[in-house]
């Protein structure tokens, strides 16, 4: 079979037996009970995108314990979890696939005034302070951004040691899901080269007062060949597996 699960694990994952569908080849750690996605789970479309060039993410919840008595709470990982999905939707109609996740969490007290960023200035500290020792781009979850429903670099950079510049992207948990997955997606696209449109439903959206913030919906989804293609020329892009 072309698309065969266990080939899949083992040449794009490095996974062994046993492992979850959900939990490992999907990525999604939390998925419980409650857990929804926008549209059903699909380990063929998982596959075949994942096989192609993908990215993977470093999901870091910020002022999380694992045994939620941080600042994330259940629901927000399960917020997170449907985002992603819904990111990955989005990429897929340019054939980018989003290949892993990883979990990773900076602790309420070490995270400190990081749980709450006023402003893209604290993003960038946040950033320069912190970084997941993955190869994936980092998706710091905050509970609130003042300024911001999220911040990252239009061409983000290849090192995570890169100082005064966003080595990630920064995104505000104050948003429910489905629009905390059109946020993520396009902050993450900024990090992949590109930069907002004057289109109303382009997933990067309209700077219409030219302020660097760009206005979105949930009808913001619409990502054009060109821009597949740029996403996919960026140095955190993986070849496919």
């Amino acid at each position: 079979m072309a698309d065969s699960v266990a080939e899949y694990a083992t040449s794009c994952l490095g996974l062994t037996p046993p492992y979850s569908i959900v939990k490992d080849v999907f990525g999604y750690q939390y998925h419980d009970g409650q857990q929804t996605y926008e549209t059903d789970l699909s380990v063929l479309t998982q596959i075949r995108l994942g096989k192609q060039k993908s990215v993977n993410i470093a999901a870091i919840l910020v002022g999380h314990e694992d045994d939620f008595s941080g600042a994330v709470s259940r629901t927000q990982v399960r917020n997170i979890q449907g985002a992603i999905q819904i990111m990955r939707n989005i990429y897929g109609t340019v054939n980018l696939g989003v290949r892993k996740i990883y979990w990773q969490r900076i602790g309420l007290a070490q995270a400190g005034g990081y749980v709450n960023i006023a402003n893209r200035s604290e993003a960038e500290d946040l950033t320069d302070d912190w970084s997941s020792p993955t190869d994936g781009i980092d998706v710091f979850f905050v509970q609130s951004i003042g300024d911001a429903g999220g911040w990252s670099n239009v061409d983000g950079p290849c090192s995570k040691n890169s100082k005064d510049d966003l080595t990630g992207a920064v995104v505000s948990l104050t948003n429910p899901v489905p629009f905390l997955g059109v946020l993520t997606a396009h902050e993450v696209a900024h990090y992949l080269k590109l930069s907002h449109t004057n289109s109303a439903t382009n997933l990067m959206g309209q700077d219409a007062n030219n302020d660097g913030i760009a206005e979105l919906t949930n009808a913001n989804r619409v990502l054009t060949t060109a821009q597949g293609n740029s996403m996919k020329s960026h140095c955190f892009v993986k070849n496919p597996c």
